[in-house]
């Protein structure tokens, strides 16, 4: 045994993953002390820094929780490989925050050196969605782990490209980062989390092969496109304007936030769930 891995099973693309988790491990904790030390450098108080780390936290039970109830019988099995694919799935929520970054949100300029709080539930939805989307490709039997890579990500791409309509149909980022709306970033994250939850519970289910795959996910996921049209129309409708340039937080922030919420949580109920092997 190799750290709860039985070693006769250790495979190169094994070795490949298990540095990934290791090194990007060590990554993802230097960022997070180094985001938390800024928050509270820049006086931004602790709700940034908690909020960071809780966000990360979150994200890292929902996928241990999809590793050890759902995943293939191997890695239920192997406390190695459980904490082995809990830390890719570490790097993993990192590598999606660094994609919201490129698309407007970064969480360590806009929300901790600008002080904008409305960065957060934006940048809290993105990694929450993140790893449902890497939860989701962990769950089923399949021959190896680097299709439950493919699966999360064909998972995580769907749900930036649902951000990237939202964003280009109307320009949420702005309202983020520039306006600093409290209730565009409560939409946003709302919508990216839903947008994940979506996809995640799309990429659920055992190996069969790329065709397979995909043809399932188009078949369950196909509903984040109408989700991201409708998003596009009431953010045009509530996005700051000279008439409201400061949205209602709980009104037109946090209910439509959760409102995207619901509808993913209706449409997975509706498709059904996995069995677990809790």
């Amino acid at each position: 045994m190799t750290n709860g891995i039985p070693a006769e099973s250790w495979s190169f693309d094994e070795t490949v993953l298990a540095v990934v988790a290791v090194f990007g491990g060590l990554f993802v904790v230097t960022r997070t002390v180094g985001t938390m030390w800024a928050a509270m450098r820049f006086r931004c108080g602790e709700t940034i820094g908690a909020t960071f780390a809780g966000a990360q936290a979150a994200g890292g039970l929902i996928i241990l929780g999809a590793l050890a109830g759902g995943a293939a019988r191997e890695v239920r099995e192997s406390p190695g490989y459980v904490a082995m694919l809990l830390g890719v799935g570490m790097v993993w929520m990192s590598l999606v925050s660094g994609l919201l970054a490129v698309t407007g949100v970064n969480l360590r300029v806009h929300g901790v050196e600008r002080n904008n709080f409305a960065a957060v539930p934006a940048w809290s939805g993105a990694v929450l969605g993140g790893a449902l989307c890497y939860a989701g490709g962990s769950i089923g039997e399949g021959p190896a782990m680097w299709e439950n890579i493919f699966c999360a990500g064909v998972a995580t791409l769907a749900m930036m490209a649902a951000w990237l309509i939202l964003e280009i149909g109307a320009g949420i980022s702005a309202s983020i980062t520039i306006e600093r709306d409290m209730a565009s970033g409560l939409r946003g994250g709302g919508f990216l989390m839903a947008a994940g939850m979506i996809a995640g519970r799309a990429v659920a289910g055992d190996w069969e092969s790329v065709d397979g795959t995909l043809a399932d996910f188009a078949h369950d996921a196909w509903v984040l496109l109408p989700l991201a049209l409708v998003a596009v129309v009431v953010e045009r409708t509530l996005r700051p304007s000279r008439a409201n340039p400061r949205g209602k937080v709980i009104l037109q922030g946090l209910v439509p936030g959760l409102g995207c919420v619901a509808v993913a949580a209706m449409w997975i109920f509706k498709l059904g769930k996995w069995t677990w092997h809790l």
